[in-house]
């Protein structure tokens, strides 16, 4: 979890996010829907203050989840939750989590409320067994600068829960179906023509305004085709995405 949250800091400061006003009473508004969530799903219903990093809110159905006795173990809280994954998805989470933040911060303000990140990983149940996880999670709320700050996280038992291959992951845009893929690197989908197209211009060194026009789309068109080509290859940037693209031979 520490290693989460210093990447996190790490990638706020790369991108100079200035948090703005938080309007309290959109916690309180939220509360009553998340708790009927919670109850008649028998949903884990939790959510997240990003830029205060602590859990403003969790359900209680955490423990049954699990198969724990009432009392027997604490509401999920991020760093228990994080204590109770496979080991190895507990490092692809974290790198799947920060891969999200910066895919979020290449988005408009208006559109990071769009995406959700579908997860699939690995919990320990009462029993010391491992059984896998469907984790539900985009944001809820944004500040006056439109930066991340609450975040809603939904989580059930994924279906064939006690045969899974580790953590995997999808991004989503729940408002228009578009699918982005998985987040994680060495699982990242193929790069589409257009991405592709985008790539080898980026590695010829044309500024996004010249691809726009090139290819005749918007210069935010090519903003979000870049963003997306980042979070495929795992890069931070253009230079690491066309050295990444290059090790895969999708430049030849």
């Amino acid at each position: 979890m520490d290693a989460l949250r210093k990447k996190y800091r790490l990638i706020r400061r790369q991108l100079q996010w200035l948090a703005g006003s938080r309007d309290g009473s959109c916690l309180s508004h939220h509360l009553d829907c998340l708790a009927y969530l919670s109850e008649v799903g028998n949903y884990c219903v939790s959510v997240f203050d990003m830029q205060q990093e602590i859990r403003v809110y969790a359900c209680a159905n955490f423990r049954n989840l699990l198969g724990w006795a009432p009392g027997a173990a604490p509401v999920a809280t991020g760093s228990y939750l994080y204590s109770l994954m496979h080991p190895d998805d507990r490092a692809a989470m974290m790198r799947i989590n920060a891969h999200m933040l910066k895919f979020l911060a290449g988005l408009g303000a208006q559109q990071r409320k769009d995406y959700k990140l579908t997860s699939e990983y690995r919990l320990a149940n009462a029993q010391g067994a491992y059984v896998a996880v469907t984790d539900r999670w985009q944001l809820l709320e944004l500040d006056s600068n439109g930066n991340p700050w609450l975040s809603l996280s939904i989580l059930d038992l994924a279906p064939g829960h006690y045969d899974s291959p580790g953590a995997r992951s999808c991004v989503v845009n729940f408002r228009n179906g578009e699918v982005i893929g998985n987040l994680l690197p060495e699982q990242a989908p193929r790069l589409t023509q257009r991405e592709l197209a985008i790539l080898k211009l980026m590695r010829d060194g044309r500024l996004c305004k010249e691809i726009a026009a090139q290819l005749v789309i918007s210069i935010h068109t090519v903003h979000t085709h870049r963003q997306r080509i980042l979070a495929k290859l795992g890069a931070d940037n253009a230079i690491e995405a066309i050295n990444a693209a290059k090790g895969r031979g999708l430049l030849e």
